[in-house]
């Protein structure tokens, strides 16, 4: 044991000694900073614990501060867990303490580190790796000297060093994240600190994990670890999964049994236990039943803490210098530390980049805001009690392992539980399912009706609401009624429920621990289903700045009401939860600028308002040739994209284009149904002309790519998601056709409201966000084409605005210098299959 004063002054002493009063003497865990003498000098309390066990923080603290816990047993000899904690802590360069209640004695597992002086990375020795004689052109297959990438290798080693904010749009070839990757890893190994690498897509997650750093760790030799953090729903729970093999019938349906079985083998081989491990994709019932869960979480607490996946995933992550992760991810880690959360999802990191950055405002909108369903309600309670059989679910559980506990001490008791769940319990349940599902089912046959709507199957609606909207007799007759009756209804089940738990905790101590683990998972669907409670009222009311709206989508023979809303601005929230907070922060993608200024991205994310000394951009140009080895087309006959003769006309156009390319084309849309229309028009001509013909719809998005890749003369047809995010390299592609430019819906209720707000505040609301959001979408479609140096081929926008309205200059500005053709629509086919002939013998 240590005395105190060496390590504590005396004010923090008596500080730390009234936070464990408070807390009954139980334990408590904090972080504390230290002052020039390394004694703890300022305390926060980040978890409190029972009298047993206080939950492992591994995120609360930063290096060179120092975490505390007490033992309000007296006994300071360290636990298993607190070993580990201490290991884990000491690798991120946190201290740790364990105290007795009266803060007299000391034990200290983990000296205090100094505060590590911060060691600037040189840049020349980073620069020369990128040249002609540096270490990628002797270890990198295929590598070339790119003044860009060395451009942008000098820019992000300023925004390590001097604390800056990067905007950085580096084109199609330039190698970015080598470029990011190298100096990100020296300045991590130099000052013994993590960075965070955020993307928006999972390809390039892969990409990094399993292409670009093992590339710095076997091929330059550089010793750093770096992990993948995926979200806690990808790891397996081993009580949850230890429960259903123990009770099988907490599933809602008996015929998953199988597959129960099939993952319970697979719990004992894995390493990982994250989907991403498993070789089959388990239906969504059965994977929540045994997913982790942050409400259910018993963090040390749980038996199974230290074989935990997810925490051993929280663990390696704690010892890495690199995590990858994804922006969704990020931003629950930002919301989570930005408003006081104890711990994050992510460990204390101070550097971040945010790769495909241009997706940062549509992820922080959708996160920050929220959407409840009928199946928000039904998976809760189904999982509560099932609605197909009154004896499956975690309640009917509980009931059977207490009959099977059953003596003659706990007899009554019992009794009273099992009377609660027979009757009001699963009475009530019932009343609130069919509650739900006729208000649900009101809405839904009212707004088909008073909006006259007749949905195919798969088709959607959705109604803003406007204040408009709030005086029609929708909303007050059937709306509100509507949610009314879900709201008294969730309150008797509450009730009901609340009951049922006041009867369990009446239970002696340890018949209550037998039943602990199931009934951690009841109050945590418990509290789901209040807060899904909480939104719906929330969403009646109204809240500044939000945009509200119904979405009515039909299945099969029934259409489904959701309540949606998401924040109208999400900048200020940004830059309070990233720019404002992170030492260094570098935003990138191969489409940030428009008309290469990065003024868009500034206002919507908050960047026009930090310091602009603090801001470094540059807009760093595709190497590839588009000059020389791109031709795009403007077909100047076509017809307006909204005339009723453009579809038939479009649907001419595509089929003797990708005729004159024998496929290898990705035709592009930004509706389905026109997709649909096209697509049925020309599945049968372009079958006889020898094109494999695929659609989006018809296989997954992975499926659908490996496809395409694998057939010669493959036609894809897409949506939204293929306009960007994969990679089809040499001649499986040689034209993409986007069918018109990619500007939003106006009528989406979030873009209509962002609207009248740009329109409020006295901007242009057309030029100001829907030009620059269609541009960033072009920008992405024209980038599938050209992926590499071999590669050529045509673009074809069959939208001649791009050339008649003034804000087509906006788009051409934006895209890669290269050869435009406007030309009627024949013309323009003889002049591609010249341009075809220059590079290939005729595909005819």
């Amino acid at each position: 044991m240590q005395p105190i004063e060496p390590y504590f002054t005396p004010d923090s002493a008596a500080t730390l000694r009234r936070m464990i009063q408070e807390n009954g003497g139980h334990e408590i865990f904090c972080v504390a900073t230290l002052d020039g003498a390394n004694r703890v000098a300022t305390l926060r309390v980040v978890a409190r614990g029972n009298a047993n066990s206080v939950p492992a923080v591994l995120e609360a603290a930063a290096p060179g501060m120092v975490a505390i816990h007490n033992h309000p047993s007296g006994d300071l000899t360290p636990s298993a867990n607190d070993i580990t904690l201490a290991g884990d802590l000491g690798a991120a360069g946190v201290a740790s303490y364990i105290v007795d209640n009266a803060v007299g004695r000391l034990h200290v597992l983990v000296e205090p580190m100094a505060a590590r002086e911060v060691h600037a990375i040189e840049a020349d020795p980073l620069l020369d790796q990128f040249g002609a004689a540096g270490r990628l052109a002797g270890r990198l297959p295929g590598f070339e000297v790119r003044p860009q990438q060395v451009r942008m290798v000098r820019e992000v080693i300023r925004v390590l060093n001097e604390n800056k904010i990067g905007l950085i749009e580096a084109g199609t070839g330039v190698g970015k994240s080598l470029a990011y990757l190298i100096p990100a890893v020296h300045w991590a190994l130099a000052n013994h600190q993590r960075i965070v690498v955020s993307t928006n897509t999972i390809n390039l997650q892969e990409q990094l994990i399993h292409k670009d750093i093992p590339f710095l760790q076997t091929g330059l030799g550089l010793e750093f670890a770096a992990v993948l953090m995926k979200g806690r729903g990808n790891y397996l729970c081993r009580r949850r999964a230890e429960d259903a093999r123990r009770e099988p019938a907490v599933l809602a349906r008996e015929d998953t049994a199988a597959e129960l079985r099939l993952l319970l083998e697979w719990m004992e081989r894995t390493a990982d236990g994250s989907l991403s491990d498993l070789a089959f994709e388990p239906s969504e019932e059965v994977w929540e039943s045994v997913q982790c869960e942050a409400d259910s979480c018993n963090r040390a607490r749980c038996p199974f803490f230290s074989r935990c996946f997810f925490y051993q995933a929280r663990r390696d992550a704690a010892r890495a210098q690199l995590i990858v992760t994804n922006h969704h991810l990020l931003m629950a880690d930002l919301a989570i530390k930005g408003t006081g959360g104890r711990n994050g999802v992510l460990p204390v990191f101070h550097k971040l980049i945010v790769d495909e950055a241009h997706h940062l405002e549509n992820v922080a909108t959708a996160y920050l805001g929220a959407t409840v369903t009928p199946f928000s309600f039904y998976r809760s309670l189904g999982r509560l009690q099932s609605h197909r059989a009154d004896d499956r679910g975690l309640v009917p559980s509980i009931s059977r392992r207490l009959y099977a506990l059953m003596n003659p001490e706990n007899q009554q008791p019992v009794a009273r539980v099992h009377a609660q769940i027979a009757g009001p319990f699963t009475d009530a349940r019932r009343a609130y399912r069919e509650r739900l599902a006729a208000a649900f089912e009101t809405m839904a046959h009212n707004i088909t009706s008073s909006e006259a709507l007749s949905l195919a199957p798969g088709e959607e609606f959705k109604k803003r609401i406007a204040p408009a909207v709030e005086a029609s007799p929708l909303w007050q007759e059937v709306v509100l009624p509507a949610v009314a009756e879900m709201l008294a209804a969730g309150e008797q089940f509450q009730e009901a429920a609340q009951e049922l738990l006041k009867r369990i905790y009446a239970l002696d101590a340890d018949t209550l621990d037998k039943i602990q683990s199931p009934l951690l998972d009841i109050e945590a669907l418990l509290l789901r289903l209040k807060e899904l409670q909480l939104v719906l009222a929330a969403f009646c009311e109204g809240q500044p700045d939000t945009c509200r709206w119904l979405e009515l989508r039909r299945r099969r023979d029934h259409c489904l009401v959701a309540f949606c809303q998401a924040p109208l601005d999400v900048a200020s929230r940004l830059k309070e939860l990233v720019f404002d907070t992170y030492d260094s922060v570098l935003l990138t993608s191969a489409t940030l600028s428009i008309d290469r200024t990065f003024d868009f991205i500034k206002r919507r994310t908050g960047l026009d308002g930090v310091a602009p000394e603090r801001l470094i951009d540059a807009v760093l140009d595709s190497p590839f040739d588009f000059a020389r080895r791109v031709l795009m087309g403007i077909p100047m006959d076509l017809p307006d994209p909204a005339a009723g003769a453009f579809a038939d006309r479009l649907a001419w156009l595509v089929r003797e284009t990708v005729t004159l390319t024998g496929g290898r084309a990705f035709v592009l849309f930004t509706s389905y149904s026109l997709l649909r229309r096209v697509h049925q028009q020309l599945e049968l001509p372009l079958l006889q002309a020898g094109c494999t013909c695929l659609r989006q719809g018809q296989l997954n998005r992975h499926q659908l790519l490996e496809a395409f890749k694998s057939q010669p003369r493959a036609v894809l047809f897409a949506t939204d998601s293929f306009w960007e995010g994969v990679d089809v390299r040499g001649e499986a592609l040689q034209c993409v056709i986007i069918t018109k430019l990619p500007f939003h819906v106006p009528t989406e209720p979030i873009i209509e409201a962002r609207l009248e707000q740009i329109r409020a505040a006295g901007g242009q609301p057309f030029l100001d966000y829907t030009v620059p959001q269609a541009v960033i979408k072009l920008k992405q479609g024209f980038g599938r084409l050209i992926r590499s140096h071999a590669d050529w081929g045509l673009v074809v926008v069959c939208d001649r605005r791009l050339l008649t309205k003034p804000y087509g200059r906006i788009f051409l500005a934006s895209l890669p210098p290269g050869r435009v053709l406007p030309a009627p629509a024949d013309a323009l086919l003889a002049e591609m299959r010249r341009f075809r002939d220059g590079f290939t013998a005729p595909a005819d």
